[in-house]
């Protein structure tokens, strides 16, 4: 008679716990435009002054995670390109006062994509958060 043994292991993915992801910005999400202004004092603030900083703040369930503890990657608009230049330890800083323009694009989103893997748990988690800026003349 042969015996035989075996073992299931059942993991409910939810039991890992929420990644959430909410982008933030040292600057306000308009831009203000003076056509009538000259030079820096066009743009209200003005991004190559005071450079844009997007920070992501993580959460896993009810602890915060720092950027460099997770891989975090920005896109702009609807980009399938992850933004490279400009990006340390998770902050995405614009230097560019143009980004918004009322000859262009009068509205501009970044999207923040979250990978975090919890310790002990094999298992990599995804979040994403979006922010957009206006522009107003």
């Amino acid at each position: 008679m042969a015996i035989a043994y075996g073992q299931i292991t059942i993991v409910d993915i939810s039991d890992l716990g929420q990644l959430s992801v909410y982008p933030t910005s040292n600057q306000p999400y308009s831009v203000i435009y003076d056509p009538n202004a000259s030079g820096d004092n066009q743009y209200n603030p003005n991004w190559s002054v005071n450079n844009l900083k997007l920070t992501p703040v993580i959460y896993y369930g009810n602890k915060e995670v720092r950027p460099t503890e997770a891989t975090v990657s920005w896109y702009k608009d609807s980009s399938t390109t992850a933004i490279t230049s400009g990006v340390s330890d998770g902050i995405l800083t614009i230097s560019d006062k143009t980004v918004l323009s009322p000859t262009g694009s009068k509205l501009v989103s970044y999207t923040v994509k979250v990978n975090y893997s919890p310790e002990g748990t094999g298992a990599t988690l995804h979040a994403e958060g979006k922010i957009t800026f206006s522009l107003i003349e």
